[in-house]
């Protein structure tokens, strides 16, 4: 069952997670890194999220985002999500 949406403050610091299903790696090697790296560059750029700081691990990742409009940090989510394999 997916969570209750929650508010989003433009400005306010957000930490995000999300780990592969059953505890499974989602990051192989070097280039998978790599790419979500640059999926999260493109979105921060489309959609005015900064980052504030991430760490990425085999089986899941880290992120600290800040919005920088009403809604972007949803939108910037759902980009990366589709575009990846995470």
């Amino acid at each position: 069952m997916p969570r209750i949406a929650r508010g989003e403050t433009v400005g306010g610091i957000y930490h995000i997670i999300n780990r592969g299903n059953m505890k499974m790696q989602v990051f192989d090697d070097a280039e998978d890194y790599e790419y979500f790296l640059e999926l999260l560059e493109k979105g921060t750029k489309r959609e005015k999220v900064g980052i504030h700081a991430y760490c990425l691990m085999p089986n899941h990742f880290h992120l600290l985002l800040v919005p920088k409009e009403e809604k972007s940090l949803v939108v910037h989510l759902k980009l990366v999500d589709k575009s990846s394999k995470v």
